[in-house]
């Protein structure tokens, strides 16, 4: 049996309006970015894919690495045992 691995902390946001980067702020750059990381056994993103672009590579990066550094995960696991999985977020 798999369980999905499950964000720790979700009542606190991943990223902010203090994340914006200045650049996509100077250009007016903004949009959704929708990005799945993958979750080591230990409960830690170990890489991000885009899945879905803002359209702004510097949004789309932001996105990846703020999120590979804030979220904590409880693994999923199968037949119990924690094993890498994947996480998907926009």
């Amino acid at each position: 049996v798999y369980t999905a691995p499950q964000r720790l902390g979700t009542d606190v946001p991943l990223i902010g309006e203090d994340d914006y980067p200045k650049a996509a702020m100077f250009s007016d750059a903004e949009g959704v970015t929708a990005l799945m990381l993958t979750i080591g056994a230990n409960g830690r993103p170990t890489g991000c894919q885009i899945m879905d672009s803002s359209g702004h590579a510097v949004l789309d990066v932001t996105a990846c690495t703020l999120v590979r550094q804030r979220a904590r995960f409880a693994p999923g696991t199968l037949n119990g045992k924690p094993v890498e999985s994947r996480w998907r977020s926009r």
